[in-house]
């Protein structure tokens, strides 16, 4: 994937999570408002709409504008997105693995999307809960 793909793909999934329109200047602002809201960051309503076509205007995004938006959608910054979305091309959500560790001990874990995972069950750790836990790197 080229990094103008992946940027496509974080623009839909920022799109499909907002789940607003985001056609018009008044979208854009309402839009910029909940960024901040769900952030504590703010992204130009200029930038929004250049980002999204709006503006007819050869635009690539700032890394700062990318990171602010994948945050938006419950991620780190942009490469933490880039990364789930290599992930997640190969593991589908609901997949299954086992996990090893010392002393016998083992998890089944389940993937959730987002680099979460969810713990099924553990072996020879009872006292230790079950819960979700996020994947930092491979």
């Amino acid at each position: 994937m080229t990094k103008e793909d992946y940027i496509n793909r974080l623009l839909k999934t920022v799109a499909v999570s907002y789940g607003g329109a985001l056609e018009t200047p008044k979208d854009f602002m309402c839009f910029s408002f909940a960024v901040y809201n769900k952030t504590g960051e703010s992204i130009s309503i200029s930038s929004i709409k250049r980002l999204l076509g709006y503006v007819n205007y050869g635009y690539t995004p700032s890394k700062n504008t990318l990171n602010i938006l994948s945050r938006f959608i419950g991620y780190k910054d942009f490469g933490d997105f880039c990364h789930d979305a290599v992930f997640s091309d190969t593991v589908a959500v609901g997949s299954l693995f086992e996990v090893r560790g010392r002393d016998q001990v083992h998890f089944i874990v389940e993937y959730t999307g987002n680099l979460q995972f969810k713990i099924k069950s553990i072996s020879q750790m009872p006292y230790l809960d079950k819960g979700v836990f996020r994947l930092i790197r491979l």
